[in-house]
């Protein structure tokens, strides 16, 4: 395999030809192999990077979630911001339902949140530094095209 384009398509030569146990090379552009009957034969990524990405952000997003819902929980029933005489401005908050076990919650997945972040960057960072590999599935039909005579 020389190489596959961004549509899957591949580009693949014979490179030897072995007979009587004896290896023979051939020369670039002399055999081709193609898809059934002359069709572009196609690859298929061996593994698929964004389903890979998309367990970590869900990971990350039920997380970040989470810390949402603590935050939420925890909000004041009211708050009142007044401006005051002599210039500035003041904020009353009024909370009768604090939660412990929503502010825990706030706390600990907001921070679990921002360590995960951080991992899932760098981890879907590796991922797409990763080479793609292609591969040619078990039994397609393919086509050898000869387009120069060789003398083995």
């Amino acid at each position: 395999m020389i190489s596959v384009d961004s549509t899957s398509g591949v580009r693949a030569e014979v490179t030897a030809i072995l007979k009587d146990g004896t290896e023979y090379p051939i020369s670039p552009g002399t055999i081709s192999v193609l898809g059934e009957a002359g069709s572009p034969l196609a690859a298929r990524p061996y593994d698929n990077k964004g389903s890979e990405i998309a367990k970590y952000d869900a990971t990350l997003g039920t997380i970040a979630g989470l810390a949402k819902v603590g935050e939420i929980i925890n909000q004041p029933d009211e708050e009142v911001t007044e401006d005051l005489p002599l210039g500035g401005t003041r904020t009353r908050s009024r909370n009768n339902n604090r939660n412990l076990g929503a502010a825990f919650i706030e706390g600990a997945f907001g921070k679990l949140g921002e360590t995960v972040s951080k991992r899932t960057e760098r981890a879907t960072d590796e991922i797409n530094r990763r080479p793609n590999v292609w591969y040619v599935p078990k039994d397609t039909k393919i086509t050898i095209k000869v387009d120069r005579s060789i003398k083995l």
